[in-house]
């Protein structure tokens, strides 16, 4: 499933930056379409052989339909490395993530075809529980189907590696603690448990297990003989799952299956031939070989613009994401569990079809080149539209736009939110009169030019989409609040949420909580050698309520870099935070309760020191700062939840 979309996911910018100077050269074009497959396999072969090689990946899946017919399928490397088990088309699945989605909105649009659900109606309806927050006003699947429905993201804790954490879907939903933060309708912000509701609805008004449902009216109508949403494998498929793997030390290390929560959101495992059954059915309006699953009218709906931003960028069909990418547009959806990176696009006016998969969790972006390079090389879709280099604009003017953007799809309530400030949204004006744009997209400043007012296009190559980026005010007439690039929606920050200012909060009060550290008991020893200089009756010690306060200094600081030293620790490895919480994480996530206590106490000790003048005035000033700065830490602790625990 999508672990934070990115496609701007923290893994894929990290992955991405690593290895960004090693992906492979791009394919010059040939004549729009395909011809044989024989030439595609050369082309094809070529291409991933210089993909496994650049990104490090164990296997690969690939299958292309054409015109109701299934083109070429091809694996490519080890489904088990040790083994040395070949990767094959039919037989060998795959994890693909967020590709499961395509089947839950399929799913609903049947029952939807039955009359059995209601697109507009409040989704609580066929639920058996309330949702936490619906006060920004009702649900419905029609929200569902476009990720409007307001929900925060949350992606912690998303996975397991053993079968005894799986619970009904039911519970595993009512107990999310996802809350609505935006009005339903008004934004995009991708949701892996609001498409777990959709699955669960279609559990509850079927009468049947999510996966069974699927089983009798998508699988066997279309032939999917080699595919499940159950988790674990079922016996009889389980010896043709391919390994996940993780390339670390210069080896790929075998990892255990992924279990998913909420299902069925990304819990498909499915091989190459049987998706390109799926893709052909979708290609020929819902029908395979006599075997309809969807009405025309509904496919066609699915793939036609429901949700878009501002005209010009990429769409939201019923749950399918619609492409500008080739001329004539496409659709379909990618797919990321932590090893296995999936990519799926339809061409309906070439009646193609394309899916690619692999093993290893440095693939993700050699799913994107793989696309990238097919549609360049047979449909001419060189994917970006570049502005005029030379346009301008006024500097002044576009500092309206100006500032930190964070995604829509964030967490607000939880300890994730501090995700953000590691992938914001960066836009800044240049001399030139242009917008330099980095983060989240693309990992490095790029230019965009103005065309009109708030919109602006890429003036450099090297983004994935030729997608422009739209501002938008909150409301008409009022300051910029959004960003809108493809499908993504950004939010701007006030001015003490900026990362430029968090970090100096940050870095400020931790430089200041250091030298507490290393200069009290300097400072006490320096006293303690001059003193025995001094005549017995001329020494001093300090007072029990000064020493007290020195010693809440000390211990506040010790606490507070002993709490991001464990921060830090507890969180270097991101991939296992999907799995759950570490007990130590856990642990160090008391330790902010225990600083703002003594935050609170030092505070009071600096008053009355100063009112009953307590040691020097130099002394007292230097308690004073060191409590400003504490005061600092436990408001950003506060901010990012850092404050609340798990």
């Amino acid at each position: 499933m999508n672990v934070r979309i990115t496609r701007g996911c923290l893994i894929l910018l990290l992955v991405y930056l690593l290895l960004a100077g090693s992906r492979p050269p791009s394919v010059a074009a040939q004549a729009p379409g395909l011809t044989t497959p024989e030439e595609l396999e050369t082309f094809v072969d070529g291409l991933i052989a210089a993909q496994m090689e650049a990104y490090q990946i164990a296997g690969v899946t690939v299958s292309v339909v054409r015109d109701g017919e299934l083109f070429f399928a091809k694996g490519y490397g080890f489904a088990d490395v040790e083994q040395g088990r070949p990767v094959t088309p039919e037989e060998t699945l795959f994890r693909v993530g967020s590709v499961s989605k395509m089947f839950v909105w399929t799913a609903v649009m049947q029952l939807v075809e039955q009359g059995l659900l209601d697109l507009d109606a409040d989704v609580e309806t066929y639920l058996d529980f309330e949702l936490p927050d619906d006060s920004l006003g009702p649900v419905t699947l029609r929200h569902l189907l476009t990720h409007t429905p307001g929900f925060e993201d949350k992606a912690l804790g998303l996975f397991s590696h053993d079968p005894a954490d799986l619970r009904p879907p039911g519970e595993v939903l009512a107990q999310a603690g996802i809350k609505q933060v935006y009005p339903p309708g008004q934004i995009s912000a991708y949701s892996n448990y609001g498409a777990g509701l959709a699955g669960y609805v279609v559990e509850r008004v079927s009468g049947m297990p999510f996966e069974a449902y699927v089983e009798q009216n998508i699988f066997l109508p279309l032939g999917m003989e080699h595919s499940t949403f159950r988790q674990p494998l079922p016996e009889a498929l389980a010896a043709d799952m391919s390994v996940g793997y993780l390339f670390k030390n210069g080896q790929f290390a075998p990892q255990p299956f992924e279990i998913v929560q909420p299902a069925p959101a990304g819990s498909l495992s499915s091989t190459a031939v049987d998706m390109a059954a799926f893709m052909i059915a979708l290609l020929q309006e819902g029908e395979l070989d006599g075997e309809r699953i969807l009405q025309s009218e509904t496919v066609q709906a699915m793939r036609s613009p429901q949700f878009q931003h501002a005209a010009g960028l990429d769409a939201w069909g019923y749950g399918f994401a619609l492409s500008q990418i080739p001329e004539g547009g496409s659709f379909g959806h990618g797919g990321d569990t932590i090893y296995f990176h999936t990519e799926m696009t339809l061409l309906p006016q070439h009646g193609i079809g394309v899916f690619i998969s692999t093993n290893t969790d440095t693939g993700s972006l050699a799913r994107f080149d793989f696309m990238t390079a097919f549609l360049e090389r047979y449909y001419g879709a060189k994917g970006f539209t570049a502005a005029d280099p030379a346009g301008q604009g006024d500097p002044a003017s576009l500092a309206a736009y100006a500032g930190t953007y964070y995604s829509a799809r964030s967490n607000y309530t939880g300890l994730e939110r501090i995700l953000n400030l590691l992938q914001p949204l960066e836009v800044s004006v240049s001399p030139d009169g242009r917008l330099l744009v980095q983060g989240q997209f693309t990992a490095w400043p790029v230019a965009f030019v103005e065309q009109e007012p708030g919109r602006f296009l890429a003036a450099d190559e090297g983004l994935p989409d030729r997608s422009p980026l739209v501002f938008a005010p909150a409301e008409e007439g009022g300051p910029v609040r959004y960003a809108y690039w493809s499908q993504l929606a950004f939010i701007k920050q006030p001015w003490y949420a900026q990362t430029g200012f968090m970090f100096l909060v940050l870095g400020v009060s931790l430089a200041g909580m250091v030298a507490a550290l290393i200069g009290l008991p300097a400072g006490a020893w320096s006293r303690r050698v001059y003193a025995r200089r001094l005549p017995p009756e001329e020494r001093a010690p300090l007072s029990i309520p000064e020493g007290l306060m020195r010693w809440v200094a000390w211990t506040l600081a010790l606490l507070v870099v002993l709490f991001y030293l464990a921060f830090m620790l507890f969180t270097a490895d991101v991939n296992a935070l999907l799995f759950g919480f570490p007990p130590g994480l856990q642990a160090a996530l008391a330790l902010p309760w225990v600083i703002a206590a003594l935050t609170a106490v030092l505070i009071v000790l600096v008053i009355t020191a100063w009112v009953r003048r307590w040691g020097t005035a130099a002394s007292r000033i230097g308690f004073t700062l060191l409590a400003l700065l504490a005061a600092a830490q436990v408001w950003f602790l506060a901010y990012w939840n850092l404050l609340q625990g798990l």
